[in-house]
């Protein structure tokens, strides 16, 4: 992993507005500042950014004080392709709600950014494990020498010393294969219990079944002595069927022939009575055509009848019409009667109620005109007076004005004086000097100066307070003139408003009293043509022609009313006559079929009596056979119920067959599927040994061991080589992998033992300490993270080193500066934190951190 870019914002001391730290071109560099100015922070956001954790930190304690959510976005390449991760935390609200996190994770490609991120935070964050390749633990005990834990590796226990080396080196993977192995061992040996289990069943089914062979050859027998019984007599049996069948058949025609004597008797009885209804009918109409004769002469008497009243109806029709039209126009000349009343009695209420008040008034409005003139005159006299008031007061503005100005300038020059007296002090001596012209005035001249001063000073003050009363007098008359014009404008724009009002009412009713005077002339005369109209009624001479030539229409037509009620009465006398002709029509028209109908049904009636007689005899016949039908169900039943054992026994017999058949079946199968689970049992007890060896080969003595022992030589040699340079080659370090039991019995004990050598003898690393133990540290880690790059195959890697070196003196720390000098070309960057003046000028490049008010900042240098 090499960083490219990191930004961050609201990250622990970080805030607002922090520039991007842009690693390209930083080869080895110096990051430093003072203590808690935010160095390691930088760091810590990079591995809050790709594991999110940072040294011991919750979440929500990242964020900077006064802000609600922090961020951080660091780019870094990974094998040949660049990453962008993006995680930022919102501060959680209140203790019933935590805070809500985001994870992005995008691939660059030419600026152009594509998300890659899992459905969640912790799906996405082992995507980043891999490309990183390495997890959080990894990186803090190899590629980052954590401030505080640079002996993150050695203060391990031996054990887990070399357990974190397993995990520095990828052995997990190892780890994985081994669990895959033993998961595929539990699973054989649950594969290999239930075959055991089920070889046990399969051989107890088999017992249970035994052998159905023989059972099966007796059954088969027996089954075809069923089957040649039951064909005999099922064979007799359907004899026995059939005879019976034939006297049932028998049985139904008889009791068919009994309905049919029954129907064909209702039938007789029905004919004999269409017979009766007929012969009355027939009667009937030849007494009807015996009467035809007075039929036909009422029928010709009627048809004169009906011919008169007809005429007269037309005549009706005529007279009706006109009398309808006449009493349309009397109806039309009494509403116009009644229009002309309306408008008569309008008009005569318009001209008493509304025109003649208004025209007699004329005379009073003209009075109540000059009333109004002679009021206009009066105002006009008060205005004059108003305006007189308010000269008044314009001159009073001026006087107050030019008191106000004389005023001012009375205490203008009473300060001049006063002024001009303070300059001459308040004692003399013969050397006072003239405020104006510096020459001396002595003390004669000073007291004479001083008199005169003072007497100015108290005439202007004397006349001040003349003129602030007359100031005062004048106000107060300028206030009493401002109240008498505010009054008399408002009284007089009342009365003029009141005036105007006025006069425009007045010359209205005055237009309006003129006006109905015309109005009044023109109605009277109006009312007197109405009246003349009404009384004489020309206003209907045409209807009145109409109606007297509709009279006499009506004399000419001589419509006699009584005439037609005789003819309405002869004509009911004869009305008899249509029903009885239409009688007659129906008699000659219909005896010839009745007598036909009477001749067919005389005839069906003989048929009927023969049908009848017919099927009472081979009713009778049919009586005689049915004797013996008895007897010949009672043998039938007594056969079926012999057929229905013989097949109940068949059945049985069938069942028992199948039965065996089945075990017979089963016990075939079962031997297939015991042979089948034994061969499998046999093949997964072979499996599990190889699984087993596997196991034991992917375990930690097993793979990993031995890659282990491949790497701690590179390991020790790296170490000693760095260590050499910090020591002026006066420390050496010795890792052992194993060591003897104490009781001295069995195998080794796989371990990762640290044993130092200097000029005093070989300890163990746990017996140094200070100065020392750091150089040691920092050999070991160095070393680990160049076989974690030749491991993992990143080309390149970074490492940061984030690590007091004020244990070590001057020249310990030359020499250790000169140690990290001769690995940088394995690195393709070295990041070094330190707040040591000193050592800040021995680096290329300096990343200088600074803290202020508004939070820390950073800056290349």
């Amino acid at each position: 992993m090499i960083p490219k870019r990191l930004n961050v914002r609201n990250f622990l001391c970080y805030r607002e507005d922090v520039p991007t730290l842009d690693f390209d071109g930083i080869h080895v560099a110096c990051l430093c500042g003072d203590n808690g100015h935010g160095k390691s922070a930088l760091l810590d956001s990079i591995t809050w950014a790709l594991w999110g954790t940072a040294r011991g930190k919750t979440q929500d304690e990242l964020i900077s004080y006064g802000s609600d959510e922090c961020r951080v976005e660091f780019e870094f390449l990974s094998r040949d392709l660049q990453y962008r991760v993006i995680r930022s935390h919102t501060r959680s609200r209140g203790r019933s709600r935590s805070g809500a996190s985001d994870l992005q994770l995008q691939i660059l490609d030419s600026d152009q950014a594509l998300t890659i991120s899992a459905n969640t935070i912790r799906e996405t964050q082992t995507k980043i494990n891999q490309i990183v390749g390495m997890e959080y633990e990894t990186f803090i005990n190899s590629a980052f020498l954590m401030q505080g834990r640079s002996d993150e590796f050695t203060s391990k226990t031996p054990g887990e010393r070399k357990n974190l080396l397993a995990d520095i080196l990828g052995l997990q993977i190892y780890e994985e294969l081994q669990k895959r192995a033993r998961g595929k061992i539990r699973e054989s040996e649950s594969e290999i219990s239930y075959s055991q289990g089920m070889i046990e069943t399969l051989q107890q089914q088999l017992n249970d079944i035994g052998d159905p062979k023989e059972d099966l050859a007796d059954v088969t027998a027996e089954l075809l002595d069923l089957q040649t019984t039951s064909s005999e007599k099922t064979k007799q049996l359907d004899d026995f069927r059939q005879q019976v069948n034939d006297l049932l058949g028998l049985q139904k025609q008889q009791i068919e022939l009994e309905g049919d004597i029954s129907r064909y008797t209702q039938e007789l009885e029905h004919i004999t009575s269409q017979i009766t209804t007929i012969s009355v009918r027939v009667e009937e109409w030849r007494n009807t055509i015996a009467t035809s004769a007075e039929i036909e002469s009422a029928i010709n008497q009627l048809k004169e009848y009906k011919s008169q009243i007809e005429q007269l109806d037309k005549t009706k029709q005529i007279h009706d019409s006109i009398t309808h039209q006449r009493d349309l126009i009397y109806q039309n000349v009494q509403h116009k009667e009644q229009i002309l009343s309306t408008q008569i009695n309008q008009t005569r209420s318009n001209i008493e109620n509304n025109l003649k008040p208004i025209a007699t008034s004329h005379s009073a409005l003209l009075q109540k005109q000059s009333d109004i003139v002679a009021l206009s005159t009066e105002i006009e006299k008060s205005q004059e007076s108003l305006n007189e008031t308010k000269q008044k007061y314009e001159k009073l503005l001026l006087r107050t004005a030019d008191l106000n100005s004389e005023a001012e300038r009375q205490k203008s020059e009473g300060e001049d004086i006063r002024q001009k007296l303070l300059l001459i002090g308040s004692s003399s001596t013969s050397e006072t000097l003239c405020p104006l012209c510096q020459t001396s005035i002595g003390e004669e001249g000073h007291r004479r100066i001083k008199e005169s001063y003072d007497k100015d000073i108290r005439e202007r003050r004397q006349a001040y307070r003349e003129i602030l009363e007359s100031i005062n007098v004048a106000e107060a008359e300028k206030t009493s003139l401002s109240n008498e014009i505010s009054n008399s404008e408002q009284t007089i724009r009342k009365e003029q408003n009141s005036l105007q009002t006025n006069r425009a009412e007045i010359e209205l009713r005055i237009a309006e009293s003129v006006k109905a005077q015309q109005d009044l002339n023109t109605n009277e005369l109006e009312l007197s043509k109405m009246e003349q109209s009404l009384a004489l009624k020309t206003f209907a001479q045409g209807e009145e022609t109409q109606i007297s030539d509709l009279n006499t229409q009506l004399e000419n037509l001589m419509y006699d009313h009584d005439s037609r009620e005789i003819l309405i009465k002869q004509i009911q006398e004869l009305q008899y006559a249509e029903p009885a002709s239409a009688r007659l029509d129906q008699a000659k028209n219909q005896i010839t079929q009745d007598e036909q109908l009477l001749a067919n049904l005389e005839e069906s009636l003989a048929s009927r009596q023969t049908d009848i007689t017919n099927r009472r005899e081979r009713l009778s016949n049919g009586s005689i056979a049915l004797e013996g039908l008895p007897e010949k169900q009672s043998k039938l039943n007594q056969l079926t119920l012999e057929m229905n054992d013989i097949e109940s026994a068949h059945q049985t017999t069938a069942t028992k067959k199948a039965l065996l058949e089945n075990k017979l079946a089963d016990k075939i199968r079962i031997s297939e599927q015991l042979e089948s689970t034994t061969t499998k049992l046999s093949e997964v007890e072979g499996s599990q040994g190889i699984f087993r060896e596997l196991s034991t080969i992917f375990g930690r003595e097993g793979i990993q061991a031995m890659l282990i022992e491949t790497v701690v030589p590179r390991l020790e040699e790296e170490t000693n080589s760095l260590l050499g340079r910090m020591t002026d080659n006066r420390m050496h370090v010795k890792l052992e992998t194993q060591k003897e039991r104490r009781s001295g019995n069995g195998e080794p004990i796989e371990t990762l033992e640290i044993n130092v050598s200097d000029e005093l003898g070989s300890r163990s690393y746990e017996m140094y300490s200070g100065g020392e133990a750091f150089r040691i540290n920092l050999a070991i880690r160095i070393a680990l993270s160049k076989v974690l790059a030749q491991r993992t195959g990143a080309p390149l890697p970074t490492l940061f080193i984030d690590e007091g070196f004020g244990t070590q003196d001057a020249a310990s720390r030359e020499r250790i500066l000169d140690a990290i000098s001769s690995i940088q070309d394995d690195f393709d960057k070295i990041i070094v934190i330190t707040h040591l003046e000193d050592l800040k000028d021995m680096f290329p490049v300096r990343i200088e951190v600074q803290k202020s008010a508004t939070g820390s900042t950073f800056w290349l240098s």
